[in-house]
């Protein structure tokens, strides 16, 4: 799952910055044309890259194996603020971003369980011993599962 992640995080923040540099000159536009909360636009728009470059950030470190849980978080954080930046025209950078996310925090690489024998003689599960036969009956242990 870091791997989805990472590219989901890459797509949304190819997105993002799109859709952000798209606002910063829509926003320079209606600066240019005196029109009102333009220069508001730009830096909302700036906002917005801002957003996504610590969104690739927190997905960088989360693929390294670094504080993946807080990582996680920060590419939520990441979503949220994108989305509050540029409301509904920046939904396709904050969906991806959002998924990144949710796969990063959902889908933590887990330590894999010990591999078991079982005894074919009794039927115990055997962790202990020499491995090759029961502690409790003495017969030769089955492969690990």
């Amino acid at each position: 799952m870091k791997v989805a992640s990472l590219i989901m995080a890459i797509i949304g923040v190819v997105f993002g910055v799109i859709f952000g540099l798209l606002a910063m000159a829509v926003g320079g536009i209606a600066e240019e044309l005196d029109a009102e909360g333009g220069n508001t636009v730009v830096w909302l728009g700036l906002s917005a890259v801002v957003a996504c470059i610590f969104g690739m950030v927190c997905s960088a470190f989360h693929f390294a194996g670094r504080r993946q849980g807080w990582m996680a978080v920060g590419i939520l954080v990441a979503a949220a603020w994108h989305l509050i930046s540029l409301s509904a025209f920046g939904a396709p950078g904050f969906i991806l971003l959002l998924l990144a996310g949710i796969f990063a925090l959902f889908g933590r690489d887990r330590a894999a369980p010990a591999a078991k024998r079982f005894c074919p003689s009794c039927g115990r599960e055997s962790e202990s011993g020499d491995g090759r036969f029961c502690p409790n009956c003495g017969g030769a242990l089955s492969q690990p599962t």
